[in-house]
């Protein structure tokens, strides 16, 4: 004779009733129990009901919840949710039955892996005693109770969780795998949520996000305004002040100059500053060939390091030196230039940055589009309107040298001779046509 597995369906019956018409015990059961610790269907249902709703939890809201969700008659019809309510909501001893349901459904899940253990053994393919071990696990994991859960989930949200998370990478990483681990998961990121360590996250079911509370102050007070001395070629310095962890944008179509006007950065500045210049596509061989076409090569005191990247420039940055990026490549997602850039920007002490980036022809900006100028203090363009030579234009100028001059959407026009030579040909007032 097969037994049943252990259950109380009155007591469960007790349960239910007090939840429907007493608030303070339906707080404290929804808290406590989950509808796998019911038994029966109807109290999983009305259960599950339940922990849905927003605020109070009462005969009439679970009622109407169950109607609109098209579940009444399914958990016994508007009679037998009346006859809990009305005829067995005894609250005395409350906390005795929550226990009782817990250890009940504790047995069954214990009984139904006992069985999924021995359903293995009649496989003599399988190894039984990796079997017997699964279910050892199993049952040390009844045995610590959903304190233990709690902690492994608590963790892993404190350590682990980097922004965006979903419940399935918890699932992944803790080894969670029946049905009742998953609904106390559930159940331990919604108190997480409500301590304020994670919110619920894009308006999608099982997705969260961890709250990040620290910050850096910014000492105002002691910090002095102690601009970096930087020459810029074309006199672009003369429009704006350099200030530490400045990132400048350089966007510029083909042809337009963007080499050029880095390597004469480098030139300008390696004598005052440590700087470090990172090429995507230049070699030893073609750089040296490329310096040698500077007018006096041989009385220039070369004093830059040259490094050949072509990604992950943020792993590599000299946080107070000048870095100068030669280019920045950027594939079909454009809108992740801004994390890019962001990256880049996390690691600057008091140095700064000036990147290079592609830019199609007739572009109001290069690519990643707005999402490039989110960082940058300074952002420029370069375009080649050959036969007349290169423009380049200030489209984003802060921290300007003379508060009464404007440099955003100055342009000049300009040549380069030998492939490094910038010659100024306009003057700033220039107007692109």
């Amino acid at each position: 004779m097969t037994k049943s597995p252990p259950h109380d369906v009155f007591i469960e019956q007790v349960v239910i009733g007090a939840m429907l018409v007493n608030p303070e015990v339906a707080a404290t059961i929804k808290a406590t129990l989950i509808p796998d610790n019911f038994y029966r269907d109807a109290h999983k249902i009305i259960m599950e009901t339940a922990i849905s709703l927003n605020g109070n939890i009462d005969y009439a809201s679970v009622a109407t919840a169950l109607k609109t969700n098209g579940k009444l008659e399914q958990c016994g019809g508007i009679d037998y949710l009346t006859s809990l309510a009305d005829e067995i909501a005894i609250t005395a001893g409350i906390q005795q039955h929550i226990r009782t349901i817990k250890n009940l459904s504790a047995r069954r899940n214990i009984i139904n892996n006992a069985m999924q253990c021995a359903e293995k053994m009649y496989d003599l393919d399988s190894d039984y005693m990796t079997s017997v071990q699964e279910f050892g696990f199993k049952i040390k994991d009844h045995l610590a109770g959903p304190n233990r859960l709690s902690q492994e989930v608590r963790e892993w949200v404190e350590n682990e969780a980097n922004g965006v998370f979903y419940m399935t990478e918890i699932y992944k990483n803790l080894g969670i795998m029946t049905k009742y681990d998953k609904n106390n998961v559930s159940q331990v990121l919604s108190r997480l949520s409500k301590e304020g360590l994670v919110e619920r996250a894009l308006g999608r079911n099982g997705c969260f996000r961890k709250i990040n509370y620290e910050y850096d102050l910014i000492d105002w007070k002691s910090e002095k305004t102690d601009f970096i001395d930087l020459t810029f070629p074309l006199g672009i310095h003369r429009w704006v002040h350099f200030m530490p962890k400045n990132i400048i944008c350089i966007a510029g179509s083909p042809d337009s100059g963007k080499t050029a006007l880095l390597l004469n950065i480098v030139m300008l500045n390696q004598r005052k500053h440590e700087v470090w210049y990172f090429s995507s596509e230049m070699g030893a061989m073609e750089l040296r060939s490329r310096l040698e076409n500077f007018d006096d090569y041989d009385k220039i005191d070369w004093r830059f390091n040259a490094v050949e990247r072509a990604s992950d420039f943020a792993d590599i940055i000299h946080p107070d030196a000048i870095n100068v990026i030669d280019f920045l490549e950027i594939g079909d997602a454009f809108y992740k230039v801004a994390d890019m850039i962001g990256d880049i920007y996390k690691k600057l002490k008091t140095g700064i940055a000036v990147i290079a980036i592609q830019k199609n022809k007739g572009s109001e900006l290069g690519r990643g589009g707005s999402f490039s100028l989110e960082k940058p203090r300074l952002y420029m363009t370069l375009d080649s309107v050959k036969p007349r030579g290169n423009v380049i234009k200030i489209v984003k100028a802060k921290n300007w040298r003379d508060s009464m001059l404007n440099p955003n959407g100055q342009a000049l026009k300009f040549k380069i001779v030998r492939g490094c030579n910038l010659i100024q040909t306009g003057s700033w007032d220039l107007e692109i046509e």
